[in-house]
């Protein structure tokens, strides 16, 4: 009997949510066992009903989630993506807690009727009520994550409160430009993505939006006509605005002007593909498999002789990760987060040059070897169409205007163009 009591320890010692609530001890006396499994039978009715018309109906309801689109300003629709992603998270979570719970109530029942038999000598006794309560009650992580989502509808709804407060175009830009500034770059006068930039696309595509008109005109599929023009009326109206707002900071200027053109493209890029797109044969990359350290103009004392480019890419921690940079350009719509980024993966060839040349005084960080090294980490990472994405930002990305990181990024894109055009006519030789 021993041996019985034993092994149902070691099974309940699988299950400490539970075992505070189940005792099981060694009948000594038979004399009241017909009293003892009445109450057994007892007991299981009781579980028998709370497991079947109680327990397996509990199971959470899935959260529906609505598409999300510009309905909601940017930082009600940022907060509402956590509320959202949050809710799944508990759903998953209450799901797999209330499994587990299934699971110990169906082992149990089984091996109490196993104690109906007249071999056994066990008797047990339940707390239902604390068993009820622990079966259906929630993780401690569930519990955390439900607060967190009852503070985030809270800031959803103050949110709501103020954007419906708030008195007019002008303040709203204001907030804006403040409420990014924090994120601002100051050295390469850029900003990443922000979740107000959804707040300020909703403002200004908006109809009632104070330069609706000019939005509309500026937008509009029929007034793109000419590629070199649409940046220049981007800017001429991006300058209206800025009149019109009284922005006159350089800094506020500089993230306004940024957000202005990320809205701008993200809308026109969008609706109107062809415009951008001249779906340019991707030609260099069918070259780039033959390329070398010296045919992409990239400096061999740089790297380790004899190594395959592509290789030697993917496997350099700094460079891998100034590729995956590059990799990444065509998802986005403008052309100055494309040079933000370029700027990026430029920070990350920099670094590698210093690393790789030691305590050598050679020119290592000049346009020539850092253009090389960039041309080397182009090859190896896994951007498709690199005539297209270059050709899109040398076409669009404003002539002037540009922080000094931005212009050595432009140069370097109009570089990759040549350089690239170099590479295709070297390969076309070698295959003729």
């Amino acid at each position: 009997m021993t041996e019985e009591k034993n092994a149902f320890d070691q099974w309940l010692s699988q299950w400490p949510r539970f075992s505070p609530y189940v005792h099981v001890n060694i009948r000594t006396d038979d004399g009241d066992r017909a009293e003892k499994r009445e109450v057994l039978f007892q007991l299981l009715g009781n579980l028998t009903h709370f497991y079947h018309y109680i327990l397996i109906p509990s199971h959470p309801q899935m959260p529906v989630i609505p598409s999300m689109s510009q309905q909601k300003p940017g930082i009600t629709s940022f907060l509402a993506r956590q509320h959202f992603y949050i809710q799944w998270k508990v759903f998953r979570l209450q799901s797999k807690h209330l499994t587990r719970s299934i699971q110990f109530l169906d082992e149990l029942l089984t091996k109490l009727q196993d104690f109906l038999k007249e071999t056994s000598k066990l008797d047990v006794d339940v707390e239902n009520e604390g068993l009820y309560n622990q079966s259906l009650s929630e993780s401690p992580k569930c519990t955390k994550l439900i607060k967190l989502d009852t503070t985030l509808v809270t800031k959803i709804t103050h949110q709501e409160s103020q954007i419906n407060m708030s008195p007019n175009d002008s303040v709203v830009i204001h907030q804006i430009i403040f409420g990014m500034s924090q994120s601002f770059d100051r050295n390469a006068m850029f900003i990443k993505s922000h979740p107000l930039q959804e707040y300020f696309e909703y403002l200004i595509f908006s109809p009632k939006f104070e330069y609706a008109p000019d939005i509309i005109n500026l937008t509009h599929p029929d007034n793109m006509t000419k590629e070199s023009q649409f940046t220049l009326n981007v800017i001429a109206t991006m300058h209206k605005l800025v009149r019109g707002f009284q922005i006159t900071e350089s800094v506020d200027t500089a993230i306004f002007s940024i957000i202005f053109f990320k809205a701008i493209f993200n809308k026109c890029v969008v609706e109107n593909p062809s415009f951008f797109n001249k779906s340019f044969e991707p030609t260099f990359r069918n070259s780039a498999q033959l390329a070398t350290f010296e045919t992409i103009g990239a400096p061999q004392e740089l790297f380790p002789q004899g190594t395959d480019i592509r290789n030697f890419i993917t496997t350099n921690p700094i460079l891998n990760k100034a590729g995956l940079i590059l990799t990444s350009l065509p998802f986005f719509c403008s052309p100055l987060d494309m040079l933000g980024s370029i700027h990026e993966a430029l920070s990350l060839v920099r670094d590698y040059a210093s690393s790789y040349s030691g305590n050598k005084k050679d020119d290592v960080h000049s346009f020539d070897s850092i253009f090389g090294i960039f041309m080397a980490t182009l090859v190896g990472c896994d951007l498709v169409n690199v005539e297209e994405t270059f050709w899109f930002i040398n076409t669009f990305s404003p002539m002037d205007g540009l922080s000094g990181q931005l212009e050595y990024a432009k140069a370097t894109s109009a570089a990759v163009l040549m350089q690239a055009a170099h590479v295709v006519r070297a390969y076309n030789n070698e295959e003729n």
